[in-house]
């Protein structure tokens, strides 16, 4: 019998510090209040992820969301990039006609960076056989 009374005594003393160490905030912070204060932080967690998800994907009546943003964006983007190329291209033929009129009038250069031929050459020359 004694050996039972001492075996209770022994886990009464037990339960006793469990008890203390799960609910009791003494001495140092307990399992429940570490508990509960984790939860608050899930739960604030939770919310700014609720948050961010709301701003990333579904906007709001003021704002739309940031992926319909970007996604504004792209088509932007890429309309612009279309309208650049016809911009280039119109540009590079007019280049090509500016050069070949450049060739007419002024010639070529030949090795020493002067020019050769050409309608200024001719006048020039014309100029020279007048005189």
């Amino acid at each position: 019998m004694s050996s039972l009374v001492s075996e209770s005594e022994v886990s009464n003393q037990r339960i006793k510090e469990l008890e203390t160490h799960y609910f009791d905030d003494g001495e140092e912070e307990s399992l429940s209040t570490r508990i509960n204060s984790f939860e608050e932080k899930l739960e604030e967690s939770y919310e700014k992820i609720q948050q961010y998800k709301s701003d990333l994907l579904d906007g709001d009546s003021v704002n739309e969301s940031i992926a319909s943003e970007i996604n504004s964006a792209l088509e932007l983007a890429e309309t612009e990039s279309e309208t650049i190329k016809s911009l280039l291209s119109e540009v590079k033929g007019k280049l090509k006609d500016f050069r070949e009129y450049h060739l007419d009038v002024f010639g070529t250069k030949n090795d020493e960076g002067n020019f050769e031929g050409g309608l200024k050459a001719e006048i020039i020359a014309r100029e020279k056989h007048l005189e």
